[in-house]
């Protein structure tokens, strides 16, 4: 009980570094473009820890839901905005400066279109490169493609179990039909691929050989009567392949490009009904995959922080009211047309998304409870 309240703590501390990142780009692009800053904030609701500086007046503080967070400046209101994780306006209306700005700030809403875009853009940019950084971190201390050594065969003397003879024990798996298997395309999941009696071609390297074998997976009877479809009865060890610095730099960037690719394929089969509702999950299902996942060892971690940091990224840039896709669009908006939309409707419109996005993200929570524990 106590392990497991462990994993849920590194759980919740992994999704909130993550957060932080996101809302310390905010606050870094504000901060060199002289945005007048009032609050940084890691949370919603009543505040557990909070400092004001006597130097520049503003809040820094943590807040007891751990759901988002957000970056107040001064005149968001009047223009509309606000810069969230979640969004400002669940904690605080309104969080104002007790100090004018400072000479060289400037307000929120009196500064130039193209500076806001900057400073909305940057938080997804910041988990953008996070997830650069712990992919280089996983590909050069984990390693990105693998190998799968066979530790055993069963012996069809002792055993009614068919399987396949090419496989012996003490075989390295390094490619099936000429592809080497990763960390996003690993041996199940290319396996998954091939059907009853289906041909494909596995690389193996036997006593440093390297043999080419066309194998096909067959119906395995066990015995105790139990079928299934496979190459046979195997034992196996999968083994990550380092990579050095130099290449470990060029596959950060790709596989964080592919982890992104990933992540709108899935929103896509979300929109056109191709996923599954039960196989979808909330913040709260997120947190309980991530400390199941982590629970089965600490490197799980180093695979989950870059898949969520980009997945934060580039749900961020969606154009949903109340996430700053939406905003961009609103000051794009003020840009072509010389002029912003009424404050009062973009407020009250990033409202209205900000409660159906959390209407729906709870929805997805009591789904996946529901289908997981039925």
């Amino acid at each position: 009980m106590i392990v497991g309240f462990v994993y849920i703590c590194v759980a919740v501390l992994a999704l909130m570094f993550m957060i932080t990142v996101h809302e310390f780009g905010h606050y870094l692009a504000a901060k060199l473009l002289k945005f007048k800053v009032n609050e940084f904030s890691i949370g919603f609701g009543k505040a557990i820890f909070k400092h004001k500086s006597k130097r520049t007046g503003e809040i820094f503080s943590i807040r007891m839901i751990p759901l988002g967070g957000y970056c107040a400046f001064e005149g968001e209101d009047e223009a509309g905005s606000a810069f969230t994780g979640g969004n400002k306006q669940q904690s605080e209306m309104g969080v104002k400066s007790s100090l004018a700005p400072k000479e060289g700030e400037i307000r929120y809403d009196q500064q130039k279109p193209w500076k806001r875009l900057v400073v909305l853009f940057s938080g997804a940019f910041a988990n953008f490169v996070c997830g650069i950084v712990f992919c280089f971190i996983l590909v050069t201390c984990v390693g990105y493609y693998q190998n799968v050594k066979i530790t055993s065969v069963e012996n069809p003397e002792t055993s009614s179990w068919q399987y396949s003879t090419q496989i012996k024990t003490g075989d390295i798996i390094t490619e099936i039909n000429g592809e080497k298997m990763s960390l996003l395309k690993n041996y199940n999941s290319k396996m998954s691929k091939f059907g009853e009696g289906e041909k494909f071609t596995l690389t193996i390297l036997r006593n440093g050989a390297v043999l080419h074998e066309e194998v096909s997976k067959e119906k395995i009877t066990r015995e105790d009567g139990t079928r299934y479809t496979g190459l046979g009865l195997l034992s196996g060890e999968i083994h990550y392949e380092k990579m050095s610095i130099g290449a470990g730099v060029g596959k950060a960037f790709s596989f964080s490009w592919e982890l992104a690719i990933l992540i709108l394929n899935f929103l896509g089969q979300m929109v056109t009904g191709k996923i599954s509702w039960s196989e979808m999950g909330g913040t709260f299902s997120t947190i309980s995959i991530m400390s199941e996942a982590i629970s089965y060892g600490m490197v799980n971690l180093l695979i989950l922080i870059p898949l969520i940091s980009i997945n934060l990224a580039v749900f961020n840039l969606l154009p949903i009211p109340a996430l700053d896709g939406a905003r961009m669009v609103f000051v794009f908006i003020e840009w072509v047309r010389g002029k912003p939309i009424n404050p009062a409707i973009e407020n009250r419109i990033h409202t209205i998304g900000l409660l159906v996005l959390l209407g729906f993200v709870l929805l997805l929570d009591l789904n996946y409870l529901v289908f997981s524990r039925f």
